[in-house]
């Protein structure tokens, strides 16, 4: 069975088999760059390379299935998915901060230091390898198996949010408390949802990488001018409520997607 029809016939099986060679992908790049750079596994820069890898390769599997414009991977998409990303990034920008620090400030001095090239480049790694997985293949696959009505386009989403959300408790085993770990995992399902309703209706993956990437950075980055107070459960409930409107946003933008062949450009009224 080729890839194409193994995507068609078993969208379920194709996703979980694709998500599981993502992660191996991710293990097996990185340590070759590490082996390369002479870093460590866990060095930034081992990191940032082997996950720029394994996006070119989710870029190629996407291309080989014919889906690089449907996915939206090939598009700039609408407009106004990028203003509501924008709208969407200072929010979330400053909830992050809120959650972590106490106040929703950014001093923008830090990126002129020379560890912050290190910090954007691994957000930007992280969040463009993610997001051509989950909201571009991920989603795109089971869109088309189920997108056909309302209902399966709302299943298609959240199963691609609890996927992506999921792989956050791998995070305990770098020392994050089991409940901040749960806690995260439904606070990234609930922020990836509106990452996928941009995309589903916005009809490209890039306004979710922006996203992604700043949000990924923003708190670290802070963090060199700002010493970070530990973050407790009390931290990742606050993050957690401040995703809330955002899921919401999501769900309304998702009751006007487009469904099977309607063009995607012509969804965005909320």
């Amino acid at each position: 069975m080729t890839m194409s029809a193994f995507a068609v016939r078993r969208p379920v099986a194709f996703v979980l088999t694709a998500t599981i060679g993502w992660l191996l992908l991710v293990t097996v790049f990185t340590g070759v760059a590490a082996s390369a750079l002479g870093t460590s596994f866990q060095g930034p820069g081992a990191a940032a390379a082997g996950r720029l890898a394994v996006a070119a390769c989710v870029v190629l599997a996407v291309w080989r299935l014919g889906w690089l414009r449907a996915s939206g991977t090939g598009r700039l998409g609408h407009p106004r998915a990028w203003l509501f990303a924008l709208a969407g990034l200072g929010y979330s920008a400053a909830a992050a901060l809120y959650s972590f620090y106490g106040h929703p400030g950014f001093d923008p001095s830090v990126l002129a230091l020379p560890t912050a090239r290190g910090i954007v480049l691994g957000a930007a790694a992280v969040g463009l390898c993610e997001e051509l997985l989950f909201r571009g293949l991920v989603l795109h696959a089971l869109a088309r198996a189920w997108g056909a009505r309302r209902h399966g386009l709302f299943a298609a989403l959240a199963s691609a949010s609890l996927l992506f959300a999921a792989l956050h408790l791998l995070q305990t085993l770098g020392g994050l408390p089991l409940v901040c770990g749960l806690i995260l995992v439904a606070q990234a399902a609930i922020v990836s949802f509106w990452w996928g309703a941009l995309v589903t209706v916005g009809g490209s993956v890039w306004p979710a990488v922006m996203v992604h990437i700043a949000v990924n950075a923003v708190v670290p980055l802070q963090a060199l001018a700002t010493p970070m107070p530990e973050a407790d459960a009390a931290s990742y409930l606050l993050l957690l409520a401040f995703a809330v409107p955002l899921g919401a946003h999501g769900v309304a933008l998702l009751a006007r997607a487009p469904l099977g062949n309607e063009p995607a450009n012509q969804a965005i009224r909320v």
